[in-house]
């Protein structure tokens, strides 16, 4: 599985310095690795796997975003009384109850990743229709 963001592209979002202190740095790589798979999830219905390199900038953000969250929920993260952002941004990605999220779009084909991003950008995925010109007696 492809990590589609780094420990810096979490710093880069705007995760506070402070919630990283005393960390070990796999900690971090864990919930990336973790954004990464969910973020699989909803690429496999409309992209080849795994994607080609440089990740598409709208799939590094998701990445370092949903690590976020994931982290700072780990570390004891209460909205209510912190920089609700973060939650925020986690909710445009997955989605709020009876809303569809960015990912949900991405899956459904609402939205769209770059061509490069795709492993394979000169097959063209999906249904095939097959078609001969004579009937060959094949049932």
């Amino acid at each position: 599985m492809a990590r589609y963001a780094s420990v810096d592209d979490i710093e880069r979002i705007g995760l506070p310095p402070a919630a990283t202190v005393d960390i070990d740095p796999e900690v971090l790589e864990g919930h990336l690795d973790t954004a990464s798979g969910k973020i699989d999830t909803y690429l496999r219905s409309n992209y080849r796997l795994p994607l080609s390199q440089p990740y598409p900038q709208e799939i590094v953000d998701a990445a370092a975003r949903i690590a976020a969250y994931t982290f700072l929920v780990w570390r004891g993260f209460n909205p209510d009384s912190y920089d609700a952002n973060f939650r925020d941004l986690y909710l445009d990605l997955v989605g709020r109850p009876g809303q569809s999220g960015w990912l949900d779009k991405l899956a459904a084909g609402k939205v769209h990743l770059a061509a490069t991003a795709d492993a394979t950008p000169n097959y063209r995925e999906g249904r095939a229709r097959v078609a001969s010109a004579r009937r060959r007696g094949w049932d």
